[in-house]
């Protein structure tokens, strides 16, 4: 299967996926849990990239209305959930949201974390 990834078709650069002494941290830990090959974690890596950047320019344009922002950005994370998807099967997705409620579970010692969304995407680092 061939994905395409706007920033990759452009020869713009990509930032490898973090890891700590050759061995992976955070969400790749998980990944690689479930049995994902590097190559598609490297993909994945690529498509969150593109995603942020996206998100980045709707942000700071200053023609589009709050809604509007949140729309595109809606739209932008969901077009790169569908890209993540078709790269992985049933049981690697699985297996990724089952070790991702384990480190969910370490980091808030079983305590059910706050709920809501993320508020303002545009809004980080902003000051008040």
């Amino acid at each position: 299967m061939l994905v395409l990834v706007p920033g990759l078709a452009l020869g713009q650069p990509v930032q490898a996926p973090p890891t700590v002494g050759g061995v992976k941290s955070g969400e790749s830990a998980c990944f690689q849990k479930a049995g994902v090959p590097d190559s598609v974690w490297e993909q994945v890596h690529a498509i969150r990239q593109n995603a942020d950047g996206q998100v980045t320019t709707i942000c700071q344009n200053a023609g589009l209305t709050p809604d509007q922002r949140r729309q595109q950005i809606t739209q932008v994370h969901a077009q790169a959930k569908r890209q993540i998807d078709a790269l992985l099967t049933p049981q690697q997705l699985a297996g990724i949201e089952s070790c991702r409620a384990e480190k969910r579970m370490e980091r808030t010692g079983g305590a059910k974390a706050g709920g809501g969304g993320r508020g303002d995407v545009c809004a980080k680092g902003k000051t008040q």
